[in-house]
């Protein structure tokens, strides 16, 4: 019973890191397409979504675990 349990505080943490870490990149890009709009590097931008993406996978990923667990 313990170790469940610590299996799934190490996946609320993880999933606590991964949620900060996407708020903190969907308001950076908000931040740079409000104020740099005209000089924005696309591609850029496009890897910082695809990093927010991945974020968002990883977060459903560790979801799922913890429900079928």
């Amino acid at each position: 019973m313990q170790r469940e349990e610590k299996q799934q505080d190490a996946a609320l943490e993880a999933i606590i890191m991964r949620v900060n870490d996407l708020k903190n990149s969907i308001g950076s890009m908000l931040v740079k397409l409000e104020h740099e709009y005209e000089t924005l590097n696309w591609p850029t931008f496009l890897d910082n979504f695809a990093l927010m993406s991945g974020h968002v996978s990883y977060i459903l990923l560790v979801l799922y675990f913890l429900i079928v667990l």
